[in-house]
């Protein structure tokens, strides 16, 4: 055994103690350990996104092929350069 903690946090963990108990034969001892999971930067892809060739006068749709928060609601979608005319992009979605 290694006292080892280890793994992939799925969600946001607000701080908290825990006490971590190491035993052998010549008994124990504890640490105090404080764990915080913060959100991560947001990942996004258009890679195979369908939607993406459109016409004058027709309506399109063009959605992320991938939107991961990471814990943490997008506030914000903005493109680099301005999107071509009768285009907008959603602050939450991403979808152009």
């Amino acid at each position: 055994m290694t006292c080892v903690i280890s793994g992939t946090p799925t969600g946001t963990f607000d701080s908290a103690d825990f006490t971590v108990t190491a035993t052998n034969s010549a008994g124990s001892s504890t640490a105090i350990l404080t764990l915080v999971i913060a959100a991560n930067t947001p990942s996004i892809s258009y890679a195979g996104a369908t939607g993406s060739m459109g016409a004058v006068g027709l309506p399109m749709s063009v959605s992320p092929s991938t939107l991961n928060n990471r814990g943490a609601l997008i506030s914000s979608c903005t493109t680099t350069t301005a999107l071509p005319a009768g285009l907008s992009i959603d602050n939450s979605t991403c979808v152009i």
